[in-house]
This record gives structure tokens, C-alpha cells and sequence, in this order.
């Protein structure tokens, strides 16, 4: 009986230790590499792809998902491509982790370096210097958990794939530790056609033409295109003339609405021509409101 009740508190024991040791393993912290690779396979599935980043880059995409060449920034989006890496270090028992993330905005390039200690009693402070294109920057007493960035103008805007070069250097607590990279920016996408300008045909050899500025522009330059030998008329007859174009000068109010009733009279002079075009084109300050507007085009029959 005695030596039962032995076997049998053996056992309990022995149970007891092996859930202690489960749990321990089960409480133990990640390092902060492995939790950026956590978070990234559940959002794996993500139709839009997103990566656990940090705080303020919740619309961030991953640099290496993308394509310079294919994908662009949405102006005022914040979904900007961001490539990141995790490097660690140790002394002792203690343990520390670099990370860095890299993107382009619509006016900039950043880089954004993390310094924290994973494991360990120290409060070592690092000293970390950023340098994008040959432009360095240097931070010293970085404590432990904190964030630096440095950052460079994008002069006339992003290029699509023109390359930055950067790198980045943290001293302290062991070895130091260093990151030598290079990215390829991302242009900002072109607009939609924004489909303010509509155009329709009066039936009478007259067309009326409205337009709406999205916003408001003082001393806008508004041509209007059309093709050789047109005769035009109607509220276009005093604007200015120029070529194939007419031209006027004028301020536009936002999400005003604007009419010309056009009068146009085709240049039919080849025998058998069956058509001629009378209207191509409408610009401001050079940009083309036709968006997916057809030619103005009439028979020659």
C-alpha cells in the first residue's frame, strides 16, 4: 500500500513539473522578428496584403510584394510600400533588436529606425546614424524602445524606380549593428479622369459644351482644339485664335458650372471623304478635361 501511494505521488509530481515547463515555454516572449513574421502570416490572406508595421502605418504594403514598374502611391492615401528588417545582437544576457522601415511618400523618402532591448537587465542607450543619398544623420543616447527618422526631399516628386541608396549604423551593447540597402521609389498614380467636361449635340450644327472645375483656379488658360479648317462660331467667336484652337483667360470657381454653346461648320474638301472631325480637345493650364469623350465628328455625305 505504501509503496503504491509512493508510485502515485511520483506520478502526480511528475505531471505537475511537465505542465509547469509547458507553460513556461508557452509564456515566453517573441522576439520582435518573430512577431513581425506572426502578424504578417495572418494577414497573408488580406485582399489588400497589409503588414503589421507599427502604430501610423496601418495602409503600409510590403516592398518586397510590389512592383516598381506596375504599382504606384495613391496621392494622399497613405498606402505607401514599405521595406523593413529586423537584425539582433547580444552581451551577456542581454539582447537587443535593430529594425528599420523604409519608404517613399509622395514628397519624401524615409527611413525609420527602432532600438529596443529584447532580453536582459541593461538600459544601454545606442547611438544610430541614417544616411539616405550621402545625407547623414546622427542620434545619440537612443534609449531602449525608442524610434529615430531621418528623411530626404523627393524634389519634382517620385520617380518610378529610380533608385536610394541608405544605410544605417546602431552602436552600443555588443557589436554593432549595421544595414546597407537600396530601394526603388514608387511614383505617385496618375489621376482619374475626373469627367467634368460633358459635351451634346443641339442637332442644328451647334453643340453645347459644360464644364465644373473641381476646384477653384484664378487666371486659368482655357483652349479649346479642333481640327484643321473649321469654321467655328457662336460664344467661342471672341476668344482668342490660335491655329487650330481657341483661347481664353478667365477665373474658375469650383464646382461652378460652366456652358459654351459652339457652332461648328466641317471641312469637307476631298471628294468621297465620308467624315471630318470638327472638335479634338479641351485643356486648362495644358491638362486635357476630354477624359473618354469621342471626337466630334461629322459626315461629309
Amino acid at each position: 500500500m505504501t509503496k503504491l501511494m509512493t508510485n502515485s505521488k511520483n506520478i502526480l509530481v511528475l505531471g505537475v513539473a511537465t505542465m509547469m515547463m509547458f507553460s513556461c515555454e508557452m509564456v515566453e516572449p517573441m522576439a520582435p522578428a518573430e512577431r513581425a513574421i506572426e502578424t504578417n502570416e495572418k494577414m497573408a490572406g488580406s485582399a489588400f496584403n497589409l503588414y503589421g508595421f507599427g502604430m501610423g502605418m496601418e495602409n503600409a504594403r510590403s516592398y518586397a510584394d510590389a512592383d516598381c514598374n506596375l504599382d504606384c502611391i495613391e496621392a494622399g492615401s497613405g498606402e505607401y510600400f514599405v521595406m523593413a528588417d529586423t537584425k539582433t545582437g547580444t552581451q551577456g544576457i542581454n539582447s537587443k533588436a535593430v529594425t528599420y522601415r523604409a519608404y517613399n511618400t509622395e514628397t519624401e523618402f524615409v527611413v525609420e529606425v527602432d532600438y529596443d532591448i529584447t532580453a536582459g537587465s541593461s538600459s544601454a542607450k545606442a547611438e544610430i546614424s541614417i544616411t539616405i543619398n550621402g545625407d547623414s544623420k546622427l542620434f545619440e543616447e537612443v534609449e531602449k524602445g525608442s524610434t529615430v527618422k531621418h528623411s530626404i526631399a523627393v524634389v519634382g516628386g517620385p520617380v518610378a524606380c529610380e533608385e536610394v541608396d541608405f544605410s544605417i549604423r546602431q552602436e552600443g551593447l555588443g557589436q554593432p549593428i549595421e544595414f546597407n540597402e537600396s530601394y526603388s521609389l514608387f511614383a505617385v498614380c496618375e489621376e482619374a479622369c475626373d469627367n467634368s467636361l460633358s459635351y451634346v449635340d443641339n442637332g442644328d450644327g451647334s453643340f453645347t459644351f459644360t464644364f465644373t472645375p473641381r476646384s477653384s483656379i484664378e487666371d486659368a488658360q482655357l483652349v479649346f482644339t479642333f481640327a484643321q479648317g473649321v469654321t467655328i462660331g457662336g460664344d467661342l467667336a471672341t476668344w482668342d485664335g490660335a491655329g487650330v484652337t481657341k483661347q481664353k483667360t478667365m477665373n474658375l470657381s469650383a464646382m461652378a458650372t460652366y456652358e459654351w454653346r459652339v457652332e461648328l461648320e466641317a471641312n469637307c474638301p476631298g471628294t468621297g471623304q465620308p467624315r471630318a472631325n470638327l472638335w479634338t480637345d479641351f485643356t486648362v493650364n495644358g491638362d486635357s478635361k476630354k477624359c473618354n469623350l469621342e471626337n466630334i465628328v461629322k459626315s461629309c455625305r
